[in-house]
């Protein structure tokens, strides 16, 4: 097993090297292979260009107004719109159905079925019925149309739910899985296209926020280039009040993808912008503009919510800093050397526990169990 004294001597020998100024570590040049297994690990060295690297990576700072069109307000006159030639993906069938685990087993009961010598309601009682897209009663759990397609292993089977009469019993067919019979209780009903039942409403912007996204996206981005031009025509602020949008401002901060805590970074808590920082798109085009440019549209996804479309607006560099004297930027440096080595150390960790040829015993439940 790996004893404590060669991971405390590996932690302080990477620390070391990582963190001592080049005029006091004799082994400066030194890298991380020369540390631990011969592999390289993550982590820039110490040399005597490392804070020039560092303050040139923080220096190229932009600052930015900008709206957000928040996808997840997608009006409901727009939904009935596209519902229109769409509706009959929420017919709503009205069945019982029984599930079988095998094509044998289904067409036996089909058979007798057919031939009279059992009821539908015998063949939901029966054991072999394993139930496997049923209600308690033996309801079809899957009534509309999009969500019984979905589950149809031949799509064509859809015409048995379609041709069905009521009170009659299908042929065996592959549903979601299993083998499965059912026997149609009631006509097909249609979805009432203006939505003024709150139930329907809901049940199709899940679905359009499921399967439609593009199409939501392309709403939202025309919003933002008709948002774009009249800023071109005007002023930003003059198309905020036109298109009834809030401007919010983005304090300065460098490309800093993944915002590694080595530097600054977008500030994520502003709305609209909480995965910015790991937005490829968003860094492309923000540091792509001119001074006072406007941006087109950009899709930015959200942790807490459909996400969004951005206009930005750049607006400002970062102001001049006064000169650090040597000391603060000793101290900076020195900081930031301890984050570096931190990341060492932890890929270490990473590394020794994820070799196969470590020999850690896993003694958790033998020692508190």
């Amino acid at each position: 097993s790996m004893s404590k004294s060669f991971t405390q001597s590996l932690y302080t020998q990477v620390i070391t090297e990582d963190l001592l100024p080049p005029s006091s570590n004799p082994y400066a040049a030194s890298s991380a292979k020369d540390v631990y297994k011969g592999k390289s690990i993550f982590g820039a060295k110490t040399s005597t260009a490392e804070f020039d690297f560092y303050e040139q990576l923080d220096q190229d700072k932009r600052s930015f107004d900008f709206v957000a069109f928040d996808k997840s307000n997608f009006p409901k006159e727009e939904i009935i719109k596209w519902l229109e030639p769409n509706k009959a993906k929420f017919d709503i069938f009205d069945y019982s159905i029984a599930t079988f685990d095998s094509e044998k087993t289904a067409t036996k009961y089909a058979d007798k079925l057919e031939k009279g010598e059992i009821t539908f309601d015998e063949v939901l009682l029966s054991k072999e019925n394993i139930k496997a897209t049923a209600t308690s009663d033996g309801k079809g759990s899957f009534t509309q149309r999009y969500k019984v397609e979905m589950r149809l292993e031949n799509k064509e089977d859809i015409s048995i739910f379609d041709d069905l009469a009521v009170g009659k019993t299908s042929k065996p067919f592959n549903f979601y899985g299993d083998w499965a019979i059912i026997k149609k209780d009631a006509d097909t009903k249609q979805i009432d296209t203006s939505l003024a039942s709150e139930d329907e409403f809901n049940s199709v912007k899940d679905y359009m926020y499921s399967y439609e996204k593009t199409y939501i996206e392309d709403y939202f981005t025309a919003l933002a280039k008709k948002f774009k031009a009249d800023a071109a025509a005007t002023s930003f602020d003059a198309a905020c009040t036109k298109n009834g949008v809030e401007k919010a401002s983005i304090p300065a901060f460098p490309v800093n993808y993944g915002g590694v805590a080595l530097f600054d970074s977008v500030d994520t808590s502003i709305t609209g912008l909480s995965t910015a920082a790991s937005n490829e798109e968003f860094y492309k085009v923000a540091f792509s503009l001119k001074k006072g440019e406007i941006s087109e549209p950009i899709n930015a996804t959200d942790t807490k919510s459909f996400g969004y479309v951005l206009v930005l607006q750049y607006t400002d560099d970062k102001a001049p800093e006064e000169e650090a004297s040597e000391s603060d930027k000793t101290f900076e440096l020195q900081l930031k050397q301890m984050m570096v080595a931190n990341y060492d150390n932890q890929s270490i960790i990473v590394d020794i526990m994820n070799d196969e040829k470590t020999d850690i015993p896993d003694n958790y439940f033998g020692n508190y169990f």
